[in-house]
């Protein structure tokens, strides 16, 4: 899940956000506060998060240590990092943005 998590980040905060945050928003519980996204949970990073989970365990089985054939030439990490961050960047721009959640300028 980690590869995942930094996955999201990335793509949020460098791609998404051009390396700015509202700090005072980060502060705000209030229902209109822009990093609320729906009742304080955004679901398109945390669907990224599980499909770049799914994309590690597919090329890299942490119970059994069984590995695909790629896995040689390309880790688990990588591709699951990668997963993780195109499926951000597409939700957020054809959900999340749109609806006006997370403080993203409608410019990205």
């Amino acid at each position: 899940l980690l590869v995942g998590l930094v996955g999201v980040t990335i793509a949020d905060y460098i791609w998404l956000r051009n390396f700015r945050l509202n700090l005072a928003a980060l502060y705000d519980v209030d229902a209109t506060g822009a990093y609320y996204f729906w009742h304080r949970v955004n679901y398109a990073a945390l669907v990224a998060l599980a499909v770049g989970a799914v994309v590690y365990v597919m090329l890299l089985n942490p119970m059994t240590l069984e590995s695909a054939k790629i896995f040689k030439y390309t880790s688990a990490s990588i591709p699951a990092l990668l997963a993780s961050m195109v499926t951000h960047v597409v939700l957020t721009r054809l959900i999340v943005i749109p609806a006006g959640k997370g403080g993203y300028s409608r410019e990205v």
